[in-house]
């Protein structure tokens, strides 16, 4: 929606804190800045213990989104979006750490048009993933799937609904012993 003031609101929890700043940025547009970070290591590092490993663990996210209200009858918005997740256990008697790490990147573009007769909304999006895993193990698979990848959903005054959509999906599987990567893909309409 389209704010008429600037507003600030935040949480503080024992654990993470977030926040969401709103900017007007005229008399038909805003902008949305949110973040949230974590902070056990911080706090709790010391304490956080599984099976005699030391756990460590944080995670971010960013989010910005701009609304305009482009006529009496459009809108459109743009999101992005970014978070990460970081987890490493430390067995000190063996040397041994654990990891596991992801970040997923994301942007979408909407429109949406209403008329007498129909609402039409158009979506562009894009998104990826990379995740980080070493944990001294055998083989590791990973599955993506986006679903959609690009859409676009068109509703008539009769209440009829047409949709279009792209999905993509992919498994990737890693075998550490034989030293190979094989991937699956699939790609639907």
């Amino acid at each position: 929606s389209i704010a008429r003031k600037v507003h600030l609101d935040a949480t503080v929890s024992f654990m993470e804190s977030e926040g969401t700043l709103t900017l007007p940025t005229g008399e038909h547009s805003t902008l949305y800045l949110s973040g949230r970070g974590s902070y056990l290591n911080l706090l709790y590092g010391n304490l956080l213990e599984i099976d005699e490993m030391q756990l460590r663990y944080g995670l971010q996210d960013y989010n910005l989104t701009f609304v305009q209200q482009a006529g009496a009858h459009d809108k459109i918005r743009l999101s992005l979006y970014h978070g990460q997740d970081r987890m490493n256990l430390l067995q000190e008697d063996f040397a041994d750490e654990n990891k596991l790490n992801w970040q997923n990147t994301a942007a979408a573009l909407h429109w949406q048009h209403h008329s007498s007769r129909f609402i039409l909304q158009q979506n562009a999006t894009f998104s990826r993933y990379r995740n980080t895993l070493d944990m001294g193990i055998s083989s590791v698979s990973i599955n993506e799937a986006f679903s959609p990848l690009a859409g676009l959903d068109l509703t008539l005054n009769n209440n009829m609904t047409v949709k279009v959509e792209y999905r993509k999906t992919r498994v990737l599987t890693l075998s550490m012993t034989a030293a190979q990567l094989n991937e699956a893909c699939s790609n639907d309409f």
